[in-house]
């Protein structure tokens, strides 16, 4: 979870707050004035709804006013705050992703950027005998550092890896052997916010999410004074 401010948890309980993004691409920041809409699909689970041992990549589609030439494959770095009342929150990061595809309108040069974050570069073939070289079967934790070194990415802190192992892959992809990885652990890989590659399991749900709570405020349902367990 995201260690957030007194001011944005008290933003969030009114519903009546506004999410304002702003993106960093290639050193520009793009404010709200520049962002006509921003769409993030994917996450934790895949499209079939609730599984382990999934390793999914999330999705970005962006619209804006450009500034200069954006880089093919640039990384765009995606954060939001929240405000109300001319009060706003700290910017917290939403998601790091690099440019598939771009579309530019004909009149107004609106560009329309669609992109993935790094778990979309596991999808390469995981043995490279330069690289991977060494005793097999391997431990899981060294496969995870290996992994995460291709991609590019740190490993979340967060991230704890029993002492399995995992067999010679022979032309499995990083993102499969992370699927398997993660399946053992009972849990699935993300890319976070901050851009790290971390298993999250079901073990390691804060307490909080076995609540009820109302789907407007996020507050807790109570009878009496007993919060409801879902």
């Amino acid at each position: 979870m995201k260690a957030t401010s007194a001011l944005y948890k008290s933003l969030l309980a009114d519903k009546n707050h506004a999410t304002e993004i702003k993106a960093v691409i290639a050193g520009r920041e793009y404010g709200q004035d520049r962002i006509a809409s921003c769409c993030v699909t994917g996450g934790l689970f895949a499209e079939s709804g609730w599984s382990i041992g999934g390793a999914v990549a999330r999705e970005l589609q962006l619209k804006l006013a450009p500034l200069g030439d954006i880089p093919r494959m640039g990384e765009i770095r995606l954060y939001l705050r929240l405000t109300l009342g001319g009060r706003a929150s700290e910017w917290l990061p939403a998601g790091v992703f690099y440019i598939d595809t771009r579309a530019e309108e004909a009149v107004s040069h609106m560009l329309t950027l669609h992109g993935y974050d790094a778990m979309l570069k596991a999808e390469a073939v995981w043995l490279d005998p330069t690289q991977d070289a060494g005793e097999w079967p391997m431990a899981m934790r060294t496969a995870v550092n290996r992994i995460a070194a291709r991609i590019g990415v740190e490993v979340d802190p967060r991230t704890s890896i029993l002492p399995y192992t995992v067999e010679y892959p022979n032309d499995y992809t990083m993102r499969e052997a992370l699927g398997f990885i993660a399946a053992a652990h009972g849990g699935n890989f993300i890319i976070t916010d901050a851009g790290r590659l971390l298993l999250h399991t079901t073990a390691a749900l804060p307490a909080e999410t076995n609540f009820l709570v109302e789907s407007e405020t996020g507050g807790a349902i109570l009878l009496g004074e007993v919060r409801l367990l879902v």
